[in-house]
Parts: C-alpha cells; structure tokens; sequence
C-alpha cells in the first residue's frame, strides 16, 4: 500500500515536471526573434497613420527634384569634409533650412572650398601655361574669390529666394485662414484649411507646422503660431502682425469680425507698400542695365565711323 502511494507520487511529480518543461519550451518559443512576425511598413502605417498633411508634405519633398547643387554637396562632404566655424555653421544651417536644401552646413562649404580650389587651378594652368600675363593674373584671383563667394553664399540666396515666393502666397493664406475663422474659430483648423488649398513652399511650411503640432513639438496650435509668427517677424513683418490678430481674434468673440477686417486691411496695405519699395528699389538696377546695355552700344556704333 505503502509502494503504490509512492509510485503514485512519484508519477505525478513525473507528470508535473512534464508539464513544466512544455510550458518553458512554450515560452521559449513565443520569445524566439525568429517566431514573431512583424507586422510590414504597410500594416504599421494603417495601425499608426499619419495626418494626411504631413502625408502631403511627404510627396512633394519626394516630387522635388535633386538638384546639382544639392549632388554636388553630397559629393564634396564625401570626398573634402570641411567643417565651418561655429557662426559660420549655425547661419549656413538656417538658410539650407529655409531654402529646403537638402544638404549639410559640412557638404555646402566643402563645396565652396573645392569650387574655388578647380578655379585656382584653372588661373593657374592658364598663367604659367598658356602665356597669358599677369594682366589675367589679377582678373583670374578675383574670378577664384568670387567662385567661393557664389558657392558660399548660395543657401543664404536661394533662402531668400524661397523667402519671396512664400511672401506672394502669404495674402492667401490669410484669406483662407479667415474664410475658415468666420465659419468656424479654431485657429488649428484654420492653419489646416489654408495648408490644404495653398500650393508651393508656403503650403509645405504650413503643413510642416501642423506636423510639428501632431507629434508633440508644440503643446498647442496658439503655442505653435507664436514661435511662427517670431519666425515671419523679420522676414514678412504684415504677415507676422496679421497671423497675431487672427490668433488674438480666437478669445475676443465680441470683437471677432472686427479683427477679420483690421487683419485684411493689415495684410493688403503691407503688401501694396512692400510691392511699392521694391518697384523703387529696381529703378536704379534698371537704369543701369539700360545704360550699360543699350545706351553705350549705341553709341560706339554711332561714335565707331568717325573714330
């Protein structure tokens, strides 16, 4: 009697330890790398998906062509990493970002670097080898100089390049702004009605606004609007004080329609005036491009036969 308890316990320790073993092999299996399958690119982007704004955003930086600027950047940091000063750096890092260059502070100066380094070359060659004189000596430093000052100062050109095809949408985007305010006073909305409608950069920065307020970069759109409107206040100074009052006009209910007026008169008059300095500002450019250009020709046609 006494045996058969024990071989009864012995069995169902036996059996337990069985068991115990089969759940460990379970486990073991269930934590094995190679057993889990992960789900695809597509299938996390249908669990997570993104705001269809920064979707948008997305294809059209994908759209914009590679420039041979931006090749060559790419091939200079490869090859001749040349790194700026700190100044130097954080200023070239802006203009690339305000350009939406795809390139690094490192790639664009290497690129300078090396540009003017093949002009030195190409003065020197020119000098020693083909006889030309110290006459193009001088003209050949300056055409070195002025190689490495094209190249360097390109992002900061082409910033404010994209600064005034931005400034030309900007009355645009107020109207759209206010035409979704008038309906509904939610400035968040507002940024989104005016990023779906406009097109070019102003469209991909406001869309790049509304992506930053998504994945927590800004706790709020008032948040956000703020550190936007600081960005504009150099750049497009109408724009910024428009962009305030509509973001004021979300608290004031009473004085609401008010505002709408003031922010369009504000933005109109802004423009009219920058449009009427830049006007200005190209007469003398102009003038000289007719004397240079039309006024002296003429007259050394004129003046050439009795010469």
């Amino acid at each position: 009697m006494i045996l058969m308890v024990f071989d009864k316990k012995k069995k169902m320790e036996e059996l337990e330890k069985k068991v115990q073993e089969a759940k460990k092999e379970e486990l073991r299996r269930a934590l094995s790398i190679s057993e889990i399958q992960m789900p695809s690119k597509k299938e996390l982007e249908e669990l997570v998906p993104y705001p269809s704004e920064y979707l948008t955003f997305l294809e059209e930086l994908k759209q914009k062509p590679v420039t041979y600027y931006e090749k060559a950047c790419a091939f200079a940091e490869k090859y001749l990493a040349i790194n700026p000063d700190k100044k130097a750096k954080v200023k070239m890092e802006e203009a690339l970002k305000a350009g939406y260059t795809n390139a690094t502070p490192t790639g664009a100066f290497s690129l300078s670097i090396l540009m003017a380094m093949i002009a030195l070359i190409f003065v020197t060659y020119s000098i020693f080898f083909l006889n030309i004189g110290m006459v193009f000596g001088i003209f050949g430093v300056i055409f070195v100089f002025g190689t490495f000052w094209y190249f360097y100062n390109y992002p900061n050109a082409r910033a404010k390049s994209m600064g005034i095809k931005m400034s030309s949408d900007t009355v645009l985007a107020i109207l759209y702004m206010i035409i979704y305010m008038r309906s509904s006073p939610n400035m968040e909305g507002a940024i989104k009605f005016a990023a779906q409608n406009l097109e070019g950069p102003l469209g991909w920065d406001l869309r790049k606004l509304l992506w930053d307020i998504e994945t927590g970069k800004y706790a709020s759109a008032d948040t956000a609007l703020v550190d936007y409107v600081f960005k504009w206040k150099n750049k497009n100074r109408e724009f910024a004080e428009a962009l305030n009052l509509l973001r004021g006009s979300s608290v004031e209910s009473s004085r609401r329609e008010l505002i709408y007026e003031e922010t369009l008169n504000v933005i109109l008059n802004g423009t009219r005036e920058r449009a009427k300095h830049y006007a200005a500002g190209l007469r003398m450019p102009m003038t000289m491009i007719y004397a240079m250009g039309v006024l002296l020709p003429v007259m050394g046609l004129v003046l050439f036969p009795i010469i």
